[in-house]
Order: structure tokens, then C-alpha cells, then sequence
């Protein structure tokens, strides 16, 4: 009986063991492949964006063999990759609109050099900004954005239609290199804000003579959305002197006279106010009714 018992205990032992390891076996990895989920998606954003600079390089010097081999691995990781914490659904279409579009481009019988470097650069922002979310490459394009905007209000000021309509050009052309990349990272409302604008001031751009006035109240209206889609602080107010008069030093001095003038009637009421008051006594001041 004792020696029954005793391989009992024993099979018991090893079941239960078996079990464990079973357990182990089934849990484990999925735990450790759960923990080496956000770097194995790190691993895969730093081959897309490795892949996506090869691209972009191999299609700005036209090394097709190069590109198309870059093309492979970009195809390949967009749809193993998790976007979630990325981007939103917005993004992703345009990611991936970027992505049909320079592979459209590239296999194309007749290649365009233009549109391959158009296409490349386009793709090439796209990812740099899905993968950084601070010093992004697109958030450069504020400065360019804001110089085709400057000339575009100097043509229309100079009622210079071919000079609105170039500059116009250049920074429809200018925004849409960057657009996908904004939208990756910033808010859809914020993005039809400034497509609506975009669609305005082309508009206003067509070449006639009675909407130049209003172009460029239209340009001034949307440096905010500009400002606002580079994430840009807000200008601080700045004085400037009165437009239509020749020698502005007058009005700068009449401003800084008024300036004088204020403080010192301030001063003045201040020091009348102090005058006024009478001193009160305190109770161990106040004179004693009792004689001594």
C-alpha cells in the first residue's frame, strides 16, 4: 500500500508539473511577445523611415533598380505596421495615398523626373512626420509657406497679374508637398481650414483685376491658419505709425506727451487725495481728560 501511495504522489507530482509546463508554454511567450510589441514597431518605423529616405534619394537621381528595391520594403512594412498612438484614420489614407502614388510614378513606362522627385519628397515628409511627433521635416516649410504668401500680397499690391498667378503657383505647389505630412499629425479641422482658405485665394488669384483688394485681405486673414497649422505662437500686437502721414516721429512724440500728461495727473490726484486725509489718533495718542 505504502509503495502504491508512493507512485501516487509520484504520477501526481509529474502531472502537476506537466501542467505547469503546459501553462508556461501557452502563456509566456504571448506575455513576452506582448512586452516586445512596441519594439518590434519601433523596429519596423526605423526600417519605413530607413526605406523611405533610400526612395527618396534613389528617385531624386534617378537609380530606378535602387528605388524599386526601396519600393519593396516600403509596400511591405505599410501593412504590418500598427498605427495606433500614430496617427488617425485620416493619416493613414494619406499615407498610403503617398505611398500608391510615388509606386505609380515609379513604374510608369515613360519616367517623369520631375514627378519622381514631387513624389518621393511628398512620401518622404509623410513618414518623417508619422514617426516624429517634435521636428518634424514639414514643420520647415512655415518659413516658405509664409514667403509665397509675402509675395503673393506684394504682386496683388503691384497689380501684377502673371506675378499673382506665379506666386500663386508656388505656394499651391509648396502646400500640397507638405499636406500630407500635416495631416498625419494635425486635426482635420485645422487642415480644411486652411484648404478652404487655399481654395479662396486661388480664386481670387484668377487673373482678375477687382478681387486683387480683397486677396489681400484674404492673405492677411489666414496667417492665424498658417500660424495655427505649424503650431506657431500667436503675434503679439506691435505699434506702427499712423499710415498716411508723412513724419511719424510727430505722433510718436504726441503719444509719449499724453503718456507725460496721464501719469502726471495721476501723480497730482494722488498727492491731492494724500493731503485731504486727517491723521487719526490712536487711543494712547488721544489727550487724558484726567488731571494730574
Amino acid at each position: 500500500m505504502n509503495g502504491r501511495v508512493g507512485w501516487r504522489r509520484i504520477a501526481a507530482a509529474v502531472l502537476a508539473l506537466m501542467v505547469f509546463l503546459a501553462w508556461q508554454w501557452n502563456f509566456v511567450p504571448a506575455a513576452a511577445a506582448k512586452e516586445d510589441g512596441p519594439r518590434a514597431r519601433q523596429e519596423q518605423l526605423l526600417l519605413l523611415e530607413r526605406a523611405s529616405e533610400s526612395l527618396y534619394q534613389s528617385m531624386q537621381n534617378g537609380r530606378a533598380e535602387e528605388a524599386q528595391k526601396a519600393m519593396g520594403t516600403i509596400s511591405s512594412l505599410i501593412g504590418e505596421i500598427s498605427y495606433q498612438g500614430l496617427t488617425g484614420v485620416e493619416g493613414i489614407h494619406e499615407l498610403t495615398a503617398c505611398v500608391m502614388d510615388a509606386r505609380s510614378v515609379l513604374y510608369k513606362a515613360e519616367p517623369s523626373p520631375e514627378a519622381w522627385k514631387t513624389s518621393s519628397a511628398r512620401l518622404r515628409l509623410a513618414v518623417d512626420s508619422l514617426i516624429h511627433v517634435k521636428g518634424a521635416l514639414w514643420l520647415q516649410y512655415y518659413k516658405v509657406l509664409t514667403d509665397d504668401a509675402d509675395q503673393l500680397s506684394k504682386a496683388s499690391i503691384q497689380n501684377d497679374l502673371q506675378g499673382v498667378k506665379r506666386s500663386f503657383s508656388e505656394m499651391r505647389d509648396h502646400y500640397e508637398m507638405i499636406r500630407s505630412a500635416a495631416v498625419i499629425r494635425k486635426d482635420p479641422s485645422e487642415i480644411a481650414a486652411v484648404d478652404s482658405w487655399m481654395s479662396y485665394i486661388e480664386g481670387l488669384s484668377g487673373g482678375n483685376k477687382s478681387d486683387l483688394g480683397e486677396l489681400q485681405k484674404a492673405l492677411a486673414g489666414g496667417q492665424g491658419l498658417l500660424n495655427r497649422l505649424f503650431g506657431k505662437p500667436r503675434e503679439q500686437p506691435v505699434l506702427l505709425p499712423i499710415a498716411g502721414y508723412s513724419n511719424p516721429w510727430r505722433w510718436s512724440l504726441l503719444i509719449g506727451v499724453w503718456i507725460l500728461l496721464a501719469l502726471g495727473y495721476t501723480a497730482y490726484r494722488k498727492y491731492a487725495a494724500e493731503q485731504e486725509l486727517q491723521p487719526v489718533m490712536m487711543p494712547k495718542e488721544q489727550p487724558s481728560d484726567k488731571r494730574t
